[in-house]
């Protein structure tokens, strides 16, 4: 009887986890190019992205559950253009996870608003 009880609850922990092989991991997304980052708040970013086509589509970031800051990395060569990676997660999330710049200068400042807890403009330091 206490084995036939410890395998039934052997058996259902093991089905149980069936799902967890179907969850899908989010694609990481490369924006590469011309390229405008601007930063309203730590943790919110938009990007404009020019594309071929001449248009420019924008790339909206918000503090979302358990995300990290993104790594912010400077020093890329004159040649090798400017470029981030995102994570489209369910929930219409995006979370922004690595920012790569030729200089800390590409960032610039942006405006943010809390409502009656004020706003403001980030000013960028240099």
């Amino acid at each position: 009887m206490k084995y036939s009880l410890l395998l039934l609850c052997l058996l259902a922990g093991l089905t149980g986890c069936g799902d967890c092989a179907n969850e899908q991991v989010p694609e990481v997304i490369r924006l590469e190019g011309q390229l405008r980052i601007l930063m309203h708040e730590q943790g919110r970013y938009t990007i404009f992205e020019e594309m071929p086509n001449g248009l420019v589509r924008q790339h909206s970031f918000a503090i979302c559950r358990d995300h990290k800051d993104p790594v912010i990395t400077h020093g890329l060569p004159v040649k090798q253009p400017t470029w981030v990676e995102y994570q489209r997660e369910q929930g219409g999330c995006n979370r922004l996870i690595a920012i790569h710049l030729h200089s800390v200068s590409e960032i610039n400042g942006a405006g943010w608003n809390h409502g009656k807890f004020g706003k403001g403009q980030t000013t960028v330091i240099e």
